[in-house]
């Protein structure tokens, strides 16, 4: 090939590039949106569902902590499963929650026959360590929310804690993150924002001159660590009003500060830096890479096959549960309804946000029949001061009077 031919190529090339109306970052960033599908397609995606069928009982060996983690997947942890786990607790009798007006308190009942499970045992001994019990309380009890004081704070937190690490560490192989492949996502948006955030075509003049004078290689690292501290921002801002929302204002506030402060040095950057159409596309860009990260970080979580058949099962029970005209319970081999049947899916029911459905199959059985009956029988006496029959679930709820009353005792906003 000749040097006319050679030109003549290298023209045809140049011009198809200027005929695409999109800059070279961009295209890289948009590539990495079809990397992400691809990646999906080829790791992200859940193992198949089975058909949802009602199921009458929660699977074996798992707690009512590890069904809302499970359940509550790619999130995991949560405030409802450490409520879920203390009302467990309770339902096994080995602990009682007593409510006395706005306040709740806590009372070790004994291990007895009880068989815990792991995190089980986590939460209750952190809960009724003796190094953590007021001497001022009746032994291995304490009262929870504001009246709790730093005691309770102590102890809640530890249970916290250990119930955190214990599902942590339990269920890492339930859930697939794939973060190799979002690492890779993560580090191509980078060279895509490095080579936006220094074109050009974008910049002010006397900087794009500049920039065009500088080696390649130096202008790439640099729009790098620009793209960076873009990111960097977005991270703050998002981290501030997820808290907040949470209602922890303390680290809300924090996060949302430290993005204010980072937002106002990058704007006064950025103003330096661009043509006002040029800061519009690419402030559009960066948004456009994080929100995809963002989201496909999420997305390539995904179920192993040991965590799709534990998760179908919690979808069977939950369906049984939330069933608000009780049909299942009118198959044959369906248990029959109680209120020791009610009491013994409880904390599964306040795992897995279905009380007021729950609640509301129960109401007959607790209006008609005697406090002594074998249907009203409760299965254990760790619930006192509560509201008789069903309606006990509203205070036991995620989002009750004695999840708010925990959540404070754990120095969380209510």
């Amino acid at each position: 090939m000749n040097t006319e031919e050679t030109n003549t190529l290298l023209e045809g090339a140049q011009n198809l590039w200027e005929g695409i109306p999109f800059l070279r970052g961009e295209l890289i960033l948009l590539g990495v949106l079809g990397y992400y599908l691809l990646a999906w397609v080829l790791v992200g995606r859940d193992p198949r569902k089975a058909a949802a069928v009602p199921m009458f009982e929660p699977p074996e060996g798992y707690s009512p902590a590890a069904l809302r983690y499970l359940w509550g997947a790619p999130t995991g942890f949560d405030a409802g499963c450490f409520t879920a786990a203390v009302v467990g607790l309770a339902e096994k009798g080995v602990l009682r929650i007593e409510r006395n007006g706005s306040t709740f308190r806590l009372h070790d009942l004994g291990l007895g026959n009880a068989q815990l499970l792991a995190d089980e045992e986590a939460v209750y001994s952190a809960l009724f360590h003796e190094g953590h019990i007021d001497s001022d309380l009746p032994q291995k009890s304490f009262s929870l929310g504001g009246t709790g004081g730093n005691i309770a704070r102590q102890v809640c937190r530890a249970a916290w804690d250990g119930l955190k690490g214990k599902l942590n560490e339990q269920f890492k192989s339930y859930r697939v993150n794939n973060r190799r492949w979002v690492t890779l996502g993560v580090w191509i948006s980078l060279l895509g924002g490095g080579f936006l955030s220094l074109d050009p075509g974008l910049l002010n003049s006397e900087i794009a001159n500049n920039v065009t004078d500088n080696p390649v290689l130096g202008n790439l690292l640099l729009g790098v660590c620009l793209t960076g501290f873009w990111a960097l921002v977005f991270f703050f801002c998002q981290g501030g009003v997820t808290m907040l929302r949470a209602r922890d204002l303390g680290p809300g506030f924090g996060l949302g500060f430290l993005g204010l402060c980072f937002g106002i040095i990058l704007g006064k950057i950025s103003m330096d830096l661009y043509t006002l159409p040029g800061l519009l596309r690419v402030a559009g860009w960066m948004i456009f890479g994080y929100i995809l990260n963002a989201r496909f970080r999420t997305l390539m979580k995904r179920y192993s096959l040991k965590g799709r058949q534990v998760t179908d099962h919690i979808e069977g029970l939950r369906m049984y549960m939330n069933a608000h005209d009780g049909k299942h319970a009118k198959l044959a081999y369906a248990p029959q309804l109680s209120m020791s049947h009610h009491d013994e899916l409880l904390p599964y029911a306040v795992a897995l946000g279905c009380t007021g459905k729950w609640a509301e199959r129960f109401d007959a059985v607790s209006s008609t029949s005697q406090p002594d009956s074998p249907e009203q029988k409760r299965v254990s006496g760790g619930f006192i001061g509560m509201p008789e029959g069903a309606q006990i679930a509203s205070v036991l709820a995620v989002g009750g009077d004695f999840h708010r009353a925990l959540m404070a005792s754990c120095g969380f906003q209510p």
